[in-house]
């Protein structure tokens, strides 16, 4: 069930009654915003957090280790379970079924008077206070073997100390983390804050938005995206405040309200979020300026803001101080991989096929399938490198016949040695188009996208020297 706790030497330990026991209505792994009665915490621990399994295994193992204390701070004849609630409600239902709903009743296993008069005392150490408990317990569930805690709940645990009045720089110190970390943590919890507070959410998206298992992800890394970034500027500052630079507060809500209700709202019929992480920042951006008018707004008032600021005037005085810059005449832009050349490559009609096409493709016009059509290629040449290079059985023992570009990816790069000339350079090739245009890629394979061709173009340019290397075949060793 766990590991020892390295609890501090001053810390007493005692075997108390399971019943004198209170669950926490502030565990930040339930990320609750209302306090909540005792049976209703354990039913949501049997919902969130798998404490009816948890109840298995200590029926299944005889009982609780004898090693794992729970962690807890004295109130009055009572004690508040700072570390163990998922085990304390555990205990509890071993002990008592009725506390769950008739439906679950007969999922709860027997057990024996013995195991029943063991479960009725557990061994606790007792905290001085809450705050100095809270940096074991959450390393306890962010650095060791207990059942770690979402993202969200982290967030949660961790605007739940900046509310108590913490700096960003007194958080990272006491949970021994980076600030950096710290203050990315706080962002995620304010955003999910201000979501949360939609006016007409209904009660299913409240309840939704409140659960410690929300992909909280794909809407928080929105914001961090160049494009988002740059127009937006959200941020916290050391007291863990949401900053909105160039923004008012009520135009601050009305964006990040709008991009939640696209990127972590469910679709009606329970259906996935409109946007996911593989969706370009530029995708978002447009939706929310041709469905919303409030908010199409904001953002254009704020790039048109921006372009005038890059502006700068000059007197007539300055511009004749300037000499004219000489400027050389621009060579034709390549269109995709227009002349591309297969002409070194032996024995793989299918390659060569790809190649052919791809090298009169009309971009401009399905940008779309170019893009599809440039995944394709990639993993092509990937796949003829390492045939060419007789690693491809190497390859299949490592992944398998299911595998994906990303791994042909992956492989390429970490036996770079054995692949390339240079195998800087071409590994580098290959983690710029990764990094940058890979998910456009899997994004236009698996879900139905707008094209830009333009996009495509500039990944073409990044992997074309890779791609015509490995057709002329001096990209490889020999």
């Amino acid at each position: 069930m766990g590991k020892p706790l390295n609890l501090p030497l001053d810390w007493p330990t005692s075997s108390v009654q399971l019943a004198s026991l209170d669950l926490d209505p502030d565990n930040s792994r339930l990320m609750l915003r209302t306090k909540l009665a005792d049976k209703q915490l354990v039913a949501r621990l049997v919902e969130q957090e798998e404490a009816l399994d948890l109840a298995r295994k200590i029926a299944q193992e005889g009982g609780l280790h004898q090693h794992e204390a729970i962690v807890v701070v004295r109130k009055g004849n009572r004690y508040l379970v700072l570390e163990g609630n998922r085990r304390t409600a555990a205990c509890r239902i071993l002990l008592d079924p009725s506390l769950l709903p008739e439906s679950q009743r007969g999922r709860v296993p027997a057990i024996s008077e013995e195991l029943k008069n063991r479960l009725k005392y557990v061994k606790v150490a007792i905290a001085p206070s809450v705050a100095a408990a809270a940096p074991l317990v959450a390393a306890l569930h962010t650095e060791r073997g207990k059942k770690p805690w979402s993202a969200a709940a982290k967030a949660f645990h961790l605007g739940r100390m900046s509310d108590e009045g913490m700096a960003v720089n007194e958080i990272a110190s006491s949970q021994r983390l980076r600030p950096g970390a710290v203050r990315k943590a706080l962002l995620s919890h304010r955003l999910l804050q201000v979501a949360s507070s939609t006016p007409g959410l209904t009660k299913e998206q409240r309840e939704h938005l409140a659960d410690p298992r929300l992909k909280l992800n794909p809407f928080t890394r929105f914001f961090g995206l160049k494009r988002a970034k740059r127009l937006l500027n959200l941020g916290v500052d050391n007291n863990g405040t949401l900053t909105h630079e160039g923004l008012s507060e009520a135009d601050t809500k009305s964006v990040i309200r709008a991009v939640a209700q696209d990127m972590l709202l469910l679709r009606e019929g329970g259906g996935e979020p409109r946007f996911n992480t593989r969706v370009h920042e530029d995708t978002i951006i447009g939706h929310q300026l041709s469905t919303k008018p409030q908010v199409a707004a904001i953002l254009k008032k704020l790039e048109e803001g921006q372009r005038k600021a890059q502006i700068k005037e000059k007197t007539p005085e300055d511009r004749k101080k300037i000499p004219k810059a000489k400027v050389a005449p621009r060579a034709p832009r390549a269109e995709y991989f227009q002349g591309l050349d297969a002409g070194g490559i032996r024995n793989n009609n299918a390659l060569a096929n790809i190649v052919a096409e791809a090298a009169q493709f009309p971009v401009a016009r399905y940008p779309a399938a170019g893009i599809y059509l440039q995944r394709g290629l990639v993993e092509a040449c990937l796949l003829h490198a390492l045939r060419e290079q007789k690693v491809m059985n190497d390859f299949m023992k490592a992944y398998g016949p299911k595998y994906g570009l990303s791994h042909l990816i992956d492989f390429c790069k970490n036996r770079r040695g054995d692949l390339w000339i240079e195998p800087d350079r071409l590994t580098g090739f290959l983690g710029n188009w990764s990094n940058r245009f890979k998910f456009i890629a899997d994004q236009t394979v698996h879900v139905i996208m707008d094209g830009n061709a333009d996009l495509a173009r500039q990944a073409a340019a990044i992997i074309r020297p890779l791609v015509e290397g490995i057709l002329r075949g001096d990209a490889l060793k020999p």
